[in-house]
């Protein structure tokens, strides 16, 4: 009868799309704050630690959004970035301190984002919330979101990046993901950690 709970907990593990890579980028880190199944359920375990192989300083965020914005086109009246290459290389932020709660990209909060189809994506994902763990996820679904609107999976395999980490003193964690964008349409970037997209941790992906 005791097996019964693990293998709950593992099935559910599987619909949040958690891989063994992602086991091994939590246990990175410190499993103090949240905890496994308090707090943030499922997506606890994000207390933080010193890991210099996922912790970015304020300079080198600057440096990776500018890189990500090269082949871009940002339009700052209605909030859009545009990337015409088939190699998109697409860096969001979570939760800076100006945009509280919210996604940021070249300046812009929750900006629509649009790919050409069958675009290799890269998500690359830098929390600077120095209050909150945050993730992305990409859904077809679009709002008003429910507060577990993350357990209905991510729109293509690879899209997304599992939850990460608060920021603490200016040192930001990241982490990546890729997917091919194989259909046109528009689809919505959420954080999925539960409740977030309910208050507006989302934007628009348009892939045409």
């Amino acid at each position: 009868m005791r097996k019964t709970p693990l293998i709950l907990g593992l099935a559910l593990l599987a619909v949040l799309g958690l891989t063994s890579t992602t086991f091994a980028y939590m246990s990175s880190y410190s499993t103090g704050g949240f905890g496994m199944m308090g707090g943030y359920g499922m997506m606890g375990g994000y207390g933080y630690t010193n890991n210099n192989d996922h912790v970015i300083s304020s300079n080198q965020t600057d440096d990776i959004m500018n890189k990500s914005l090269e082949n871009a086109t940002v339009d700052k009246t209605n909030n859009v970035i545009s990337f015409n290459q088939p190699d998109v290389n697409l860096t969001l932020l979570g939760g800076p301190e100006y945009a509280d709660g919210k996604f940021v990209a070249g300046g812009l909060v929750n900006p629509t984002i649009k790919v050409k189809k069958g675009s290799k994506v890269t998500l690359n994902f830098i929390n600077e919330d120095e209050g909150m763990p945050h993730g992305i996820e990409v859904i077809a679904s679009p709002p008003p979101y429910s507060y577990m609107t993350m357990m209905q999976g991510p729109l293509y395999p690879g899209a997304y990046v599992p939850v990460i980490p608060q920021a603490e003193n200016e040192r930001y964690p990241n982490a990546s993901a890729t997917f091919v964008a194989s259909q046109s349409g528009t689809y919505y970037y959420i954080c999925q950690v539960p409740g977030h997209a309910a208050k507006g941790m989302y934007g628009e992906l348009i892939i045409q």
